[in-house]
């Protein structure tokens, strides 16, 4: 009977090895950039990048009772995910005094 002091298995040998890295994956990982220049981010930190885009009523003081829709302009970085998911980073707004869209506030 044999006794070992480890309990780590040995590591299986495979018939694949290690993926290797093209030079393109290998720049993206050295300079943190996407080929258009863009920060890489996690998926949690590009969902807080987007959440960042508002839409607002403002109401300026000169002119009560006259809301003016505002909406934030997006970053790059924010664009280009909304052009890669075929979507609009705002949606228009809808005319006053007609209900909000399904869905939306």
């Amino acid at each position: 009977m044999h006794i070992t002091s480890s309990f780590a298995r040995p590591k299986p040998e495979g018939p694949v090895g290690p993926a290797a890295y093209g030079a393109a994956a290998a720049a993206k990982e050295r300079t943190r950039r996407t080929p258009d220049g863009l920060p890489v981010q996690s998926f949690p930190d590009l969902l807080g990048s987007l959440g960042g885009l508002t839409a607002v009523d403002l109401e300026y003081a000169q002119v009560p009772g006259y809301p003016v829709p505002t909406l934030s302009e997006p970053t790059p970085l924010q664009r280009r995910a909304f052009e890669l998911l075929g979507a609009e980073p705002h949606p228009a707004p809808a005319p006053s005094g007609s209900p909000a869209p399904e869905g939306g506030t």
